[in-house]
């Protein structure tokens, strides 16, 4: 948001996502966001603009969320290794004024590196992936098992700018 100079509060909602749902990875981003910004909306001024956003990894047709446990994690980025992961961030716009919600999503494709478990576990005892989609961050250390990116890098790192601007003109910013 400070890159794209937008004045925003961190209102933290209490949804958590659930990636068990029975849907697709752009409904279920969607579902996420839209929960996520509606779950804030009792912290918010009576005139905000309240922006929620999910992200997930989708790998074999199977969505991979956060993993929470370093087990996971590991599971995880093994499953990743080498492979193009398909990248899904979904982003929602809810405005209190007019009650109205705007929502999109944006994809991008990530090529993972052919890395080794020692260079995982060496990742993975960082704690950083514990809490990332797919586990690993594009713009952290989890650069370094990245081998390339096809698409929005902001959509990557879990924040579809293009879009989120484009919602945000469309809610009255």
């Amino acid at each position: 948001m400070r890159q794209f100079r937008i004045p925003c509060k961190v209102a933290a909602g209490t949804f958590q996502e659930n990636n068990s749902l029975n849907m697709s990875p752009v409904k279920l981003v969607l579902y996420n966001a839209v929960q996520k910004a509606r779950s804030a909306k009792r912290r918010a001024s009576k005139d905000a603009l309240i922006i929620g956003a999910d992200t997930v990894v989708v790998s074999g047709g199977t969505v991979l969320g956060k993993p929470v446990t370093a087990k996971r994690a590991l599971k995880m980025l093994k499953a990743i290794r080498g492979k193009t992961v398909k990248v899904i961030s979904g982003v929602a716009v809810y405005n209190t004024k007019t009650g109205k919600l705007y929502k999109a999503y944006d994809t991008a494709w990530v090529k993972m590196k052919h890395y080794s478990g020692a260079q995982i576990n060496r990742y993975i005892a960082t704690g950083e992936p514990l809490d990332r989609a797919g586990a690993f961050a594009v713009q952290e250390k989890g650069a370094a098992l990245v081998a390339s990116i096809k698409g929005d890098l902001n959509t990557v790192i879990g924040m579809p700018m293009k879009k989120l601007l484009m919602l945000l003109k469309k809610a009255g910013a």
